[in-house]
């Protein structure tokens, strides 16, 4: 990715293209634990996985091309 960054990524049927930039500063084991606890049950479950299988978590930001329409689609819960 630090080669090319140009990145595509499908929501529902649709295909948008992004830009990948890595966040080292981010710190991925804490996020993780925050995706656990808005998803109930079945995130603290993916979450066990995650933890399980993941050495060095590391935060990737995609910025979407024409993501407004992207948002308008999926309403606030993408904002």
């Amino acid at each position: 990715m630090q080669a090319n960054p140009h990145v595509r990524v499908k929501v529902g049927r649709r295909w948008y293209s992004g830009r990948a930039t890595f966040l080292p500063e981010d710190d991925g084991w804490r996020r993780r634990e925050e995706i656990d606890q808005r998803n109930g049950l079945m995130g603290k479950l993916d979450g066990k996985i995650f933890r399980a299988s993941a050495t060095q978590p590391m935060t990737i930001r995609i910025d979407l091309v024409g993501s407004a329409t992207l948002f308008d689609r999926l309403g606030d819960e993408a904002a």
